[in-house]
Parts: C-alpha cells; sequence; structure tokens
C-alpha cells in the first residue's frame, strides 16, 4: 500500500546511475488492466515475468535485478524460484510469514480505527478500507517464504530498518538453498519503525542505490 513514492524516487536515483528501470503496477491495481478481486499470486508473479521479460527487449539488455517491498519483496523471491533468474535480488522489508503479516496490519487496522469517535469499522472482508477477497486472505494466511524457495540470482540483499531475527534467519535459509551470497542491512530511519517507515525512506533507498551500483561497477 501507498508504495509509489517510494519506488518513483529510488527509481530516479537508479535512473541517474545510469540503469535501466521499469515499474509496473500488478494485474488489478493502480492503471493496471483487471479487477483486483479477481486477481490472485498466479496473476502477480506473471506480471513480475512479464515486466522483466519487457525491460530487456525495451533496454537490450540480458542482466536485471529485482526489487520488491513487502509483499513485493516476497513475490519477486517467489518469482526468482519459478524460473526468472537475476544478478541481484534486493528484498525490502520481506513479508517472510504471511500470516504474521495479516495479523499485524489487522491489529493496525484495529488500532487506526480505534482512534476514531466515528467512522467506518474493520470488517473482516476488508483491510484498511480496501476489499480483500478470501482467497488472498488464505493465500497470505500460507505463505511462508523461508519454507522452500530457491532463489535464482546472483546476490540477494535483505533490507530493513530493523534487526529483525526473522530476515537473518531468511538470508540464512536463502544461502544454503540457492549457495550465493544472502546478507541483511539494517538501515535504520529517523521516522518511527514499523511496515509504514519503510515507505517515508530516503537513507534505505541510497543504500540500495550504492549496492546495485557497486556490483554493476
Amino acid at each position: 500500500m501507498r508504495t509509489h513514492w517510494a519506488f518513483r524516487k529510488l527509481a530516479g536515483f537508479l535512473a541517474r546511475e545510469g540503469f535501466h528501470v521499469l515499474r509496473f503496477d500488478y494485474y488489478g491495481t493502480g492503471d493496471s488492466a483487471g479487477d483486483y478481486q479477481e486477481s490472485n499470486i498466479g496473476h502477480w508473479l506473471a506480471d513480475i515475468h512479464e515486466a522483466a521479460d519487457e525491460l530487456k527487449d525495451r533496454a537490450d539488455v540480458r542482466d536485471i535485478s529485482v526489487v520488491g517491498l513487502q509483499l513485493g519483496a516476497t513475490l519477486a523471491a517467489l518469482a526468482t524460484a519459478d524460473g526468472l533468474t537475476v544478478r541481484e535480488l534486493v528484498l525490502w522489508e520481506p513479508v517472510v510469514d504471511g500470516s504474521t503479516h495479516l495479523h499485524q496490519l489487522r491489529e493496525m487496522e484495529k488500532l487506526k480505527f480505534g482512534m476514531l469517535r466515528h467512522g467506518p469499522r474493520s470488517r473482516p472482508n476488508e483491510l484498511h478500507g480496501f476489499v480483500l477477497p478470501e482467497h488472498w486472505s488464505a493465500d497470505l494466511t500460507r505463505l511462508r517464504l523461508a519454507k522452500s524457495t530457491t532463489c535464482h540470482a546472483e546476490r540477494i540483499l535483505i533490507f530493513g530498518s530493523e534487526g529483525l531475527a526473522a530476515y537473518h534467519e531468511l538470508a540464512r535459509h536463502l544461502h544454503d538453498r540457492h549457495g550465493g551470497p544472502a546478507t541483511v542491512q539494517v538501515v535504520p530511519e529517523e521516522v518511527a519503525s514499523g511496515p509504514d517507515s519503510a515507505l517515508l525512506a530516503t537513507r534505505v533507498l541510497q543504500a540500495m542505490t550504492a549496492e546495485l551500483s557497486r556490483s554493476a561497477a
């Protein structure tokens, strides 16, 4: 949610370093066609593969890197496990456990609406004002990134605003599964911690750009 600003700024940083950059909206979101309620994880993984092919064709390049935030990071990892080969896989605050992530979003929603004397209340089929189809809730509940993912990436970078043990465990798992380096970088922000803090980040965007630039040099 509300990731447009962060990725627009990251794209600007990378473009100034000479990278070809492509941003896209998933099926049923933003400016993309389709109905969000009809989308699923399979649709969105296909979108990642299609975006990668489009960037290769437009920029006439063979090697690409992928950056994803929260659930997008998890989907990026799953896409590389599903045949997409990348140079760097950058996972920014990845969702390691879908059930835990869904619970955290529900708790944030309760806190948000609990501060309102009048107004909307949380409903089972909604999340932060957006419709949450039953199949999405079920897919998220079953999602376990560290259980079976083997990523096809030369290097995996995990960025977080806090040194969560789950990220280090994920890095060890991914390293053991694919044999390449997988590291965790903690980039504290000036703003409060939590899922929304990443959306206001600048330091972490600069850190990602520096890492990708160093690798391309």
